[in-house]
């Protein structure tokens, strides 16, 4: 299933939630955040305006509250006590980085729309996330996942319609780098077949035309073939709508296990693994920034870090004198 839209008619009425969808509407009509990414902060501004009710006496009044409340809510987090169950878990510092991230942009919307002139959080420091590195599959492992559709075709686990659809998919992920949304949502004029080029609709509703390679172009062009009419999408569902992110996720599962591939390998990590084998291949830093729609160098370069680590593992292993 889809995320449900945002909205305040459907939703439960929690104290302050009028600015809360004030600003969940500015951030999907005007910054065009993504569907997933307002689904987080309506239930991140929701969950605190609910804890602060309960916890700090919060009547909705956003410009009242204090910097204190604000240090007490990440306590609660790290405590397993923000929805005040005894079977509650901390949640971890990924989840309350987001949240906190959620309530930072959600003051900066109430100061450029003057409706307070200081944010409450000015001062707040959270703790600092571990870094870790993208988590990908090897060269060899990715071409054996590539030929999953084809090898299922052949047990007759999957019908040719299936098998063409998701070798496109597949191959599209990890030879283009997609986000699981923009495969999703990638429409049948934005492929060029011929160039190999694809336009791409990437966050914040930001364009970028990157290259797809051959053999994701070839395993497109077998995909038209084996359907029998053209809709809007390359991937659409049974209504023609785009298909859903879930059904992705489930394939490759699937396609994981047929292989015996690690089973936490998600959609996202095939991105992983498109941009340290282009790294490793030779490719420089800022083209990979480009094919994967980074809008900043910084977030791209902790590939660097895994092909570095790579490195150093190797000549640990391969040098005598190391």
């Amino acid at each position: 299933m889809g995320l449900e839209i945002v909205s305040e008619e459907n939703a439960p009425q929690t104290p302050g939630c009028g600015r809360i969808y004030q600003f969940l509407d500015y951030m999907r009509n005007e910054r065009r955040f993504s569907e997933h990414t307002l689904f987080n902060y309506e239930h991140a501004l929701n969950t605190f305006a609910r804890w602060a009710e309960r916890c700090s006496g919060f009547d909705g009044k956003w410009d009242k509250l204090k910097l204190n409340v604000f240090r007490a809510f990440v306590i609660a987090c790290q405590n397993g006590e923000v929805y005040g169950k005894t079977d509650e878990k901390a949640l971890s510092r990924k989840t309350v980085k987001l949240w906190m991230t959620a309530l930072h942009s959600f003051y900066k919307f109430l100061r450029l729309k003057k409706i307070i002139k200081v944010s409450p959080m000015t001062g707040l420091i959270l703790p600092k996330l571990p870094k870790r590195l993208p988590k990908f599959l090897t060269e060899k492992q990715a071409l054996a996942l590539m030929a999953m559709p084809e090898e299922a075709l052949k047990k007759s686990l999957i019908s040719p319609e299936e098998a063409a659809r998701d070798e496109a998919v597949l191959t599209l992920l990890y030879g283009a780098g997609l986000r699981i949304g923009e495969l999703c949502t990638l429409r049948r004029e934005n492929v060029d077949l011929e160039s190999g080029l694809i336009k791409v609709l990437g966050k914040g509703k930001k364009e970028r035309v990157v290259p797809a390679g051959k053999t994701a172009m070839t395993a497109l062009k077998n995909f038209y073939k084996s359907i029998p009419a053209a809709g809007e999408y390359v991937f659409a569902g049974t209504l023609g709508n785009p298909i859903e992110p879930g059904q992705i996720r489930e394939r490759l599962r699937r396609y994981l296990k047929l292989a015996n591939l690690p089973m936490d390998i998600t959609p996202h990590k095939l991105r992983h693994s498109c941009a340290t084998h282009m790294l490793d291949n030779g490719a420089d830093i800022r083209i990979v920034q480009e094919q994967l729609g980074h809008a900043s160098l910084s977030t791209t370069q902790i590939y660097t870090h895994v092909t570095l680590a790579r490195l150093k593992n190797v000549h640990k292993k391969a040098h005598p004198r190391a």
